[in-house]
């Protein structure tokens, strides 16, 4: 697999000099010390952002102006604040957010905040999804506590609890709370008995997925994918081309019925014997693909040793955040584009004369196959959310064109 190092910096960036076919454009999306929408008040914190169709969504903190903001068709805009009305009664204050993501689809939100679950859809005024006052249609009872939600064509999934016997996953789907998953129901083979544990509950095109942990506290991904409950990968398997098991796994990301997810396996199966193996898989139903793993060639020298944030997923696109040679795996930023591992941005570059101390990514942090958004901390302090866009250089193009598709790594037949 060949990988390519090649960005140009745009918005104030300093970037690596270009030698390969692929370049890397960027602008600020929002930053500390921009003014919140409608206000004289400065951000003074920020989330990572959401994108969908070129519209953006995250959390800002500001002393008396917290809230969830958006870009939408090119304007910032207020999606719910500190002081605005909480349809569950009384008002939104700092506080409310303070657990907060913004999450987006098209023009569609949802949030938790306040104890609950919220969502506003095409402009529509904000309405009250679930809180703990609502009977959860799994269990017969009142949810107890929110995990984050997500939201997909006007449905949300969202998770209650962690541990049995509250652990559930309900979609809100045409002003209907859906059980979809319960502590109480046997997970599929090769999972033993029912799940103790839940993660978050990620939603697109009506596909649901989400980690678990059966009753001997082993790990899988968990989907409705085809209609009915089946598990990606679990603990009982190895990992494709290893001697040993699947371990860990974190929250999986789907882009319709396709599911990436990172997953690492026992202490001291990394590289020369530090740390676990970790990589990036696929499912699309019919293979399951090794995308990339420890020890892969990393775009600008060395190789991968640590996968944190994402991935996130649109078409045959991955965005992942890495470390490499022992670095922090918030240290970096990658895309898996067109059957190539490219550098997006990393700690030597500068933006905006500022340097980044580390990088964080939504798992709807892809908007198009070659445009996305990232999340900087930089060394001063200050925070920001950048987008950033592929473009392969004219001779190139024609050819990941030929290659979309492209023949992942150590792809096995997982059915």
């Amino acid at each position: 697999m060949r990988t390519i190092a090649c960005v140009i910096g745009l918005a104030g960036v300093a970037a690596a000099p270009c030698t390969g076919s692929i370049q890397v454009t960027f602008d600020l999306l929002v930053q500390t010390g921009d003014l919140v929408p409608g206000t004289n008040i400065p951000y003074t914190g920020l989330t990572r952002a959401d994108a969908s169709n070129g519209n953006f969504a995250w959390r800002g903190d500001a002393p008396g102006a917290t809230g969830i903001y958006a870009r939408v068709n090119g304007t910032d805009t207020i999606v719910a604040q500190t002081g605005m009305a909480n349809p569950a009664g009384g008002f939104f204050t700092d506080g409310s957010f303070s657990l907060a993501l913004g999450k987006i689809d098209a023009n569609d939100f949802a949030f938790r905040a306040a104890g609950g679950i919220y969502a506003s859809f095409g402009g529509s005024p904000l309405q009250l999804i679930a809180n703990t006052s609502t009977i959860n249609p799994n269990t017969g009872s009142n949810y107890t506590s929110f995990q984050q939600p997500y939201i997909s064509n006007g449905e949300i999934a969202f998770t209650n609890g962690v541990s049995s016997p509250q652990a559930s996953t309900t979609v809100f789907s045409g002003g209907t709370l859906n059980a979809t998953f319960n502590s109480t129901s046997p997970l599929p083979s090769p999972m033993n008995g029912s799940a103790f544990l839940l993660g978050n509950s990620v939603i697109n095109n009506g596909t649901v997925g989400i980690q678990v942990f059966d009753s001997s506290s082993v790990q899988g991904i968990l989907t409705n994918r085809a209609g009915t409950p089946n598990m990606v990968a679990t603990g009982y398997q190895n990992m494709p081309g290893q001697t040993f098991n699947f371990g860990q796994f974190l929250d999986p990301t789907i882009d319709n019925d396709n599911i990436a997810f990172i997953a690492w396996g026992p202490g001291g199966t990394g590289p020369g014997g530090v740390g676990s193996y970790r990589a990036i898989y696929l499912d699309d139903g019919n293979t399951f693909s090794t995308i990339i793993d420890t020890g892969s060639p990393a775009p600008q020298g060395g190789i991968f040793t640590d996968f944190a944030r994402g991935p996130s997923l649109f078409g045959d696109t991955l965005l992942f955040t890495a470390g490499v040679n022992g670095s922090s795996a918030l240290s970096g930023v990658y895309a898996y584009f067109g059957g190539e591992t490219i550098l997006i941005a990393d700690t030597s570059m500068t933006f905006d004369g500022k340097t980044p101390a580390s990088f964080d990514l939504s798992q709807q942090a892809l908007y198009a196959t070659d445009r996305g958004t990232f999340f900087i901390n930089f060394t001063d302090g200050s925070q920001a959310n950048y987008t950033f866009h592929i473009i392969p250089a004219p001779g190139a193009a024609a050819l990941l064109a030929l290659g979309a598709i492209p023949a992942f790594r150590r792809t096995r037949n997982h059915r």
